[in-house]
């Protein structure tokens, strides 16, 4: 970047993060002024436009704050919305919860990339993006269709299917 000397970036992505990060002390307001689905909605589109910073102004003072700082906001107000879920799932212990919870997502962030890069040592990086194979693929079940859901998705089935559960299922009539 002009006029930022190259040991310089990496303090400066830290500060950035974490002095927009300091937003999520204020994550229980956020919360109850927008509601939790929305507080979701916009810190999965801060990350996410975090990371389209970092593609689109990699080399810029501006993209680079920009980029650390909606980041920064992400993961902690994503943390916050952790320990309200982990309370309200497990009042009694909200300590431990918490830190399952945390320590789950942080086994996922280890073991996710070990195994994508197996994955795809194996396969070709094209295995790591084949969820887009799956989402086009997927279908609502049509009612003829002898599925365990049918009766969920299709309304205009007769009584007597209704009334008998499919062998093996677990559908009460």
């Amino acid at each position: 970047m002009p006029g930022l000397p190259a040991e310089a970036a990496p303090a400066l992505v830290f500060i950035a993060f974490g002095l927009f990060g300091l937003a999520g002390l204020g994550t229980g307001r956020v919360r109850d002024a927008l509601g939790l689905a929305w507080l979701l909605r916009l810190l999965m589109a801060a990350g996410s436009l975090s990371l389209a910073l970092v593609a689109l102004a990699p080399a810029t003072w501006a993209g680079l704050v920009a980029a650390s700082g909606l980041q920064g906001i992400h993961v902690m107000m994503t943390s916050a919305v952790i320990a309200f879920w982990s309370e309200r799932l497990f009042p009694a212990l909200p300590a431990l919860s918490f830190s399952t919870a945390l320590l789950a997502m942080a086994a996922g962030s280890v073991l996710g990339p070990a195994l994508a890069g197996v994955v795809a040592e194996a396969q070709g990086t094209g295995m790591c993006f084949s969820w887009r194979r799956y989402l086009r693929r997927r279908r609502r079940p049509s009612c003829g269709t002898v599925t365990p859901v049918r009766a969920r998705f299709c309304p205009r089935l007769g009584a007597r299917d209704r009334q008998r559960p499919l062998a093996g299922s677990r559908l009460q009539p």
